[in-house]
């Protein structure tokens, strides 16, 4: 490794050291993750096929893939989808898989299958999953500027409060929750029964709890299709959990201006007045503790009424992208369970996402 001064590699023994003295508390704390579950086929569009197997040139970004699709309309078209690896998937499975990653204690509970018959035996494993029936399934085409994500998700529709119970049990439901430090409740953009999950949580559950310290975390996963309602409803449900703990709602630009539109014109753009100015507006609008809008260039977080800011890690060609949000936010979990500042959290999250997406270990 070059540097060209002495500054440089003091900073560089910094940034490993605090990598380092995050990493070692992980041990210390306690999880539970759910409710999805899916099979990921990554895929790459063919632009132009050269020979068999990989040898092809793909479609590199989303405006050329779009313009296939827009020159089929009134005829018809086949695009060729190469798929590069099937793997595990769900916002839920991958930041709970990164979260054991990581070293922290993770409990799953979701659609998964029969672990013992499936690509999720791992996974089950190194959390001690509960699994609430078959998985859905995503088809997630690739590309240099970001990813399109086509799913199946048929089996979500049966995940509701009385089958975590029936199959987990109402005494073993609640030890879980009590033990846990981060409760991450994630996608419910595809989950119809969230909404209920939420309410029952809140309801039935929660008043059981001791009054232990927990972060909620969410990650609602590009909202786009649910009704402007249900939008403003579910603010309004990750609020109320406040009274419990600490409540954090984790957004990428996409979500993040789709919120906005909610409450009112603010435009975000990856840049850092209009990502600062994006999550105070949010913030201002919710009852929610902490917000965090990730993009690929930057960060931003409110919390408090405090505004954070950091510059992102942007790699051009990523060896995957599907996955690359959720691994940011068990990233800013762990950091934040070990007590770091807003900043420190969205840089060991952006950290370990990098690793991530250059198909590096994140426990590193």
């Amino acid at each position: 490794m070059y540097c060209s001064n002495n500054v440089d590699v003091l900073d560089i023994i910094k940034n490993y050291m605090d990598r380092y003295n995050i990493l070692k508390k992980a041990s210390g704390f306690n999880s539970l993750v759910g409710f999805d579950g899916f099979i990921d086929r990554i895929v790459e569009a063919v632009r132009i096929r050269d020979g068999g197997g990989r040898a092809y040139q793909k479609i590199e970004t989303i405006a050329e893939f779009a313009k296939r699709i827009d020159l089929a309309s009134g005829r018809s078209t086949n695009i060729e989808l190469f798929v590069k690896e099937t793997r595990i998937g769900g916002n839920a499975v991958l930041m709970a898989n990164a979260l054991a990653d990581l070293g922290i204690n993770t409990r799953f509970i979701g659609p998964i299958g029969n672990p013992r018959e499936n690509i999720f035996g791992e996974f089950s494993k190194k959390t001690r999953a509960f699994s609430l029936g078959e998985s859905g399934e995503t088809t997630a085409v690739e590309f240099n500027d970001g990813k399109i994500l086509f799913g199946v998700t048929n089996p979500l529709d049966g995940i509701i409060f009385e089958k975590i119970i029936k199959n987990i049990g109402h005494e073993v439901f609640i030890e879980m929750l009590e033990v846990a430090d981060l409760v991450a409740i994630l996608n419910w953009t595809m989950l119809p029964a969230m909404g209920d999950i939420m309410d029952s949580l809140y309801k039935e559950i929660m008043p059981k709890l001791s009054k232990k310290h927990r972060f909620y975390f969410f990650d609602l996963a590009d909202p786009e299709k649910r009704s402007q309602n249900d939008k403003k409803q579910v603010i309004d449900q990750i609020g109320i959990f406040g009274k419990y703990g600490t409540t954090v709602l984790s957004l990428n630009v996409k979500e993040a201006q789709q919120l906005c539109d909610l409450f009112g014109k603010f435009n975000v753009n990856e840049i850092k007045d209009s990502m600062i100015g994006a999550v105070k507006f949010l913030a201002d609008h919710s009852r929610i503790n902490k917000i965090i809008i990730h993009g690929i260039g930057c960060s931003a977080c409110c919390s408090a009424d405090k505004v954070a800011f950091v510059d992102g890690f942007k790699i051009d060609n990523p060896v995957t992208s599907t996955g690359g949000g959720d691994v940011f936010n068990a990233g800013f979990s762990l950091a934040m369970l070990a007590g770091e500042t807003d900043e420190n959290c969205m840089i060991f999250a952006n950290k370990t996402s990098n690793r991530y997406v250059r198909g590096l270990a994140i426990n590193e």
